[in-house]
């Protein structure tokens, strides 16, 4: 099975990285599961009397909430590498890094429920390693060293993106404070 992306579909700086096919899969699935509990709760809400069913309708409507909005962030799970900084958006959670903290990509296996997810991770220079979810791989245990192969020449194209983003954010002047005495000529 080839990988979800591949070195030569990964885009130049300034644009979202994301496999849409494995996103809709995910989020179809959440924005469904969301659909049945909010008609689920609005069932139990119309027909129930009792405090009871208003609890459960209640908890139904917040699990319906719960899924809409993780579908919605599977939906946008993403990288985005430009001159000004690194982007890592996932379904649950959104890291922000400079480009300069950068130091590299690699193939590895993030960390989460059960075995974890093989993906490209961004080492950063105060030791972190932090997963790239949406251009990861799903599969079994057994296969994760092949996947990590496979990933090592989108790690590689993501490599020269950062270095690209390093370069322009050094020829970049930084911007100057509104009270600098340069910006007023003196």
């Amino acid at each position: 099975m080839a990988p979800r992306m591949k070195a030569a579909s990964v885009p130049g700086l300034n644009t979202w990285m994301r496999p849409r096919s494995r996103h809709r899969a995910h989020a179809m699935f959440l924005g469904f599961m969301a659909f049945c509990n909010a008609a689920l709760s609005l069932v139990v809400a119309v027909m129930g009397r009792s405090l009871d069913e208003g609890a459960a309708a209640a908890m139904l409507l917040v699990v319906a909430a719960g899924c809409g909005v993780v579908a919605y962030r599977t939906y946008h799970a993403g990288l985005w590498i430009a001159a000004d900084g690194i982007v890592i958006r996932g379904p649950l959670w959104t890291s922000r890094v400079a480009v300069d903290a950068a130091e590299s990509f690699f193939a590895g296996v993030q960390d989460g429920a059960g075995n974890g997810t093989p993906c490209p991770m961004l080492a950063t220079g105060d030791g972190r390693a932090i997963g790239v979810w949406a251009l990861g791989r799903q599969g079994v245990v057994w296969r994760y060293p092949r996947y990590l192969r496979e990933l090592e020449p989108v790690c590689t194209e993501l490599n020269r993106l950062l270095e690209c983003a390093k370069a322009k954010s050094r020829s970049v002047p930084p911007a100057r404070s509104i009270g600098d005495r340069r910006l007023a000529g003196a």
